[in-house]
């Protein structure tokens, strides 16, 4: 076996996925791993049996691995939360460093993770002193394990640090995000991180450190070596070099120009934002360079580098492609040092079954699969590429004799060929995760890897030359930001190119899967030997048009059987209101669009939640948006909607709010790019949907009205007898006017008005939602809102046999609608 290593590697990850997605007994895994283990060793000397049992072998540990891995303790922390969230106090140690950042209402937010020893219900205790000292623990206490993320808010800066024991009073809860089909879930992804709970800690009053922990010495002097350049960049810098610099060099985010972050996603250059091989290399290069200066001999210069990298990843966050890039740069210095030859394949596949190994949920980070698959695909296919462009083209020591045209033309090639190799290799997986392809990327890498190469040089020996001389480290940021300003400025026009990207749906599993065997096939020999049989491809390929056939098809039948049913998707957006509506022939209406931000930094439900979902159904064009009215939590994401999608029409109430940024955005967005607005009220109706007639119940008309939830639109769409209501915000008077619509009002599907709170007198509400009468209520709202929806209102759902759903319990809530059908489909489903 030439590459024993990657052949592992395979068995060992498609085990891990498998048991992912199909349920396993971790008896019956391990069982059978260890009877291919015994029959490998059993039939050693028949190469091909005993080989095929060793794969099986390893394929089935992969099984039991993550089984296993997701198996908790009965004192595991996760085992303490409660279906309504109550104060706890917490006591453990800190095992990461702690970030610091702000929140939009400027209090202070400090997180971290907290590994947990004790726990205890009785939050009652009062925690005396803020900080320092020995403190006897109450009774009530019990043992506990797992890990928790703890989020500190204060009105000052708090004093937390790795290794510290502590103790916190504050709310326990699961992990939760906006769960929304198809979108990115925070649970799921703290989980693979082995987190399974989130303390909320309010007040520097709750926070008590009572002493020092067992400390990592390699994680210490690593964040130690990160703190420093913090605060040297700090220093030195402003933004928004300031952020660029701490993501590039220390993989800290928390102040990277989200828009910068934006250009370099469409330019398919964000892996440079992604500290890996690229860094890697050039400071390992930075410290043999400076070793061999000090006269240091080659061998003990590689460990001396392999020491330096170790601490350097702890320093810049250690992520999946950062110890990735130590574990091969270490294992070709060692082959350099045992004087053997070093396979990069088998190098890259050790790192990867190391990683897994220590925690196989890794297999399922965006980071670990991108960088393996980037660096995959450089390793096997940029070769390939290189002869086509440059068949005759020579390398290594016999280049030194060439001229400077041929240096050059080597460099392109091979510049050219790796990026090609690097875009093939990962665009499946860049379009599940950012729903873009960036055909800019291929020349972009070839400007922008060398400027950004420059900067990471001139970062280093900056912070060389800080602690000795200040004027030096002044000039040296000062040619810094001149060479990262002309980054930005080359990346944007590259952004701004017309055709440099293209939003693309998601593409399925099967299709992946299809991608790759086909660029595995264009990449393999003619003939294909497995075992004593020798397989062409052009039988393989023909397996693979058929497959892909056969998806092809199914895409179209899944059109048709769909052609004739509206689908409305009510998001799971926090605490505010969203909805799409899809009409056959593809016609859209979406209807609010939950919060925005107008400064770039608060969380954008039109950006997080909304584009992502409508790009990955292939959605490019909303035929109308609607915004009830200028409440933030309902208009706030609109503004991003309107920037990246193509919007054919607008509609409004009238009224116009003054001291509200998000309708100064948004009518400055409607005015620049002229989309049709158009004012409605109560007695319009809208046309223009296939089969559908939409009726607007709700404001009464009037030349000025007031921004108020009273006067939010209220809209019923009839679709071959299937009738939705969408009534906004509405409350009190408006629903005693509403009530005059009588038996108008009926309808299959209610969103209920106002998130389900206090919408009134109670007899007059109860007649309200008697004449709709709906068969589905949907709820939208936060979680973290335990005001709504009110007892009065759930009681009277309950009281007509209305089936409802809350999005802070199911998440976004599909229903698809015919004539004589509804399917309601939550994306979490309860028991």
């Amino acid at each position: 076996m030439k590459r024993p290593a990657l052949y592992i590697a395979i068995a060992y990850s498609l085990g891990i996925l498998s048991s992912s997605y199909f349920k396993f007994s971790i008896l019956f895994a391990l069982v059978f791993t260890a009877a291919f283990i015994i029959t490998a060793l059993v039939f050693s000397k028949k190469n091909f049996v005993s080989h095929a049992s060793l794969y099986l072998g390893i394929f089935f540990f992969g099984i039991v691995h993550l089984e296993n891995s997701c198996l908790l303790p009965a004192n595991h922390v996760s085992n303490f939360l409660e279906d309504q969230p109550k104060r706890i106090l917490l006591k453990g140690s800190v095992a990461n460093d702690p970030e610091i950042g702000k929140t939009h209402y400027k209090k202070e937010k400090t997180s971290f993770t907290l590994t947990v020893n004790s726990i205890s219900r009785r939050a009652g205790f009062r925690l005396r002193q803020g900080f320092g000292g020995q403190v006897n623990l109450p009774y009530g206490w019990q043992d506990a394990t797992g890990m928790a993320k703890v989020d500190v808010y204060s009105d000052r800066r708090m004093p937390i640090s790795y290794g510290d024991e502590i103790i916190l009073k504050g709310v326990l809860q699961e992990p939760h995000g906006l769960r929304n089909p198809g979108l990115f879930d925070y649970s799921k992804y703290l989980k693979m991180k082995n987190i399974y709970a989130v303390l909320k800690v309010k007040g520097a009053h709750s926070v008590k450190i009572i002493g020092r922990g067992h400390l990592n010495p390699l994680k210490k002097v690593g964040f130690r070596i990160r703190h420093w350049i913090r605060d040297s960049l700090d220093e030195h810098f402003r933004q928004p070099f300031n952020g660029f610099l701490k993501d590039i060099l220390i993989g800290d985010r928390t102040g990277l120009n989200k828009t910068l972050e934006g250009e370099f996603i469409k330019t398919g250059t964000v892996h440079i934002l992604s500290i890996s091989g690229l860094h890697i290399a050039l400071i390992a290069g930075i410290f043999l360079f400076l070793f061999r200066i000090f006269t240091i001999p080659k061998k003990p210069a590689f460990i001396l580098a392999i020491i330096c990298l170790i601490f350097y990843s702890y320093a810049a966050g250690a992520s999946p492609p950062i110890i990735r890039s130590t574990i091969m740069f270490s294992l070709i210095a060692f082959g350099f040092i045992l004087m053997r030859d070093n396979d990069i394949l088998n190098s890259l596949s050790i790192a990867a079954i190391l990683i897994l190994l220590v925690n196989p949920k890794e297999l399922f980070d965006p980071g670990f699969q991108l960088s393996f698959l980037s660096v995959g695909a450089i390793v096997i296919i940029s070769p390939k590429i290189q002869k086509l462009f440059a068949p005759g083209v020579v390398k290594g020591a016999a280049l030194a004799k060439r001229t400077i045209a041929d240096r050059i033309k080597v460099y392109l090639t091979t510049a050219l060929s790796v990026s090609i190799a690097a875009w093939l290799g990962t665009w499946p997986f860049v379009s599940l995760y950012f729903n873009i392809a960036s055909p800019i990327a291929l020349i972009a890498n070839l400007i922008i890897i060398p400027i950004s190469s420059l900067i990471l040089g001139l970062s280093i020996f900056f912070l060389s030359i800080a602690p000795i001389s200040n004027l030096f480290a002044h000039l040296a940021a000062n040619v810094i930001c001149m060479s990262g300003r002309s980054l930005f400025i080359i990346n944007h026009i590259l952004s701004e190119t017309p055709f440099s990207y293209f939003r693309t749906p998601s593409p399925s599993g099967a299709f992946i899967i299809l991608y790759y065997a086909f660029l595995f096939l264009l990449c393999s020999p003619k003939r294909i030997v497995f075992g004593n049989m020798h397989i062409g491809k052009t039988r393989l390929f023909s397996v693979l048009l058929f497959f892909l056939n056969i998806l092809c098809w199914n895409s179209v039948l899944d059109i048709n059987l769909n052609k004739n049913h509206l689908k409305a998707t009510f998001f799971d957006v926090g605490q505010g209101d969203s909805a799409l509506i899809e009409f056959p022939g593809k016609q859209t209406l979406l209807i609010d669009a939950g919060t925005g931000s107008t400064n770039g930094e608060e969380f954008d439900i039109g950006k997080e939640v909304l584009a992502p979902y409508l790009w990955n159904n292939g959605i490019s064009t909303i035929d109308a948006a609607v915004v009830t009215h200028f409440h933030k939590d309902h208009s706030g994401g609109m503004p991003y909607v309107l920037k990246n999608f193509k919007v054919g029409t607008v509609i409004t109430n009238s009224s116009s709010p003054r001291d509200n940024a998000s309708y100064d955005e948004f009518k400055n967005i409607v005015t620049t790019k002229r989309i049709r607005h158009l004012i409605a009220g109560e007695g319009d109706s809208i046309k223009g949907f296939d089969s559908a007639d939409i009726y607007v119940l709700n404001p009464p008309f009037g030349k000025s009205i007031a921004d108020t939830n009273e006067n939010s639109l209220v809209m019923k769409i009839v679709y071959r007898g299937a009738t939705i209501i969408f009534c906004g915000d509405v409350s009190g008077d408006a629903i005693a006017r509403l009530c005059r619509y009588s038996s108008f009002l009926k309808s299959d599907v209610l969103k209920v008005p106002h998130h389900g709170g206090n919408l009134g007198n109670m007899a007059m509400v109860k007649n309200f939602f008697k004449k709709i009468s709906p068969k589905i209520s949907v709820i939208s709202v936060g979680r973290l809102n335990h005001a709504v929806p009110s007892k009065e209102t759930l009681d009277i759902i309950t009281s007509l046999n209305s089936i409802s759903y809350e999005t802070k319990n199911y998440g976004a809530i599909e229903i698809v609608m015919a004539q004589d059908s509804l399917a309601v489909s939550p994306t979490i489903k309860q028991n």
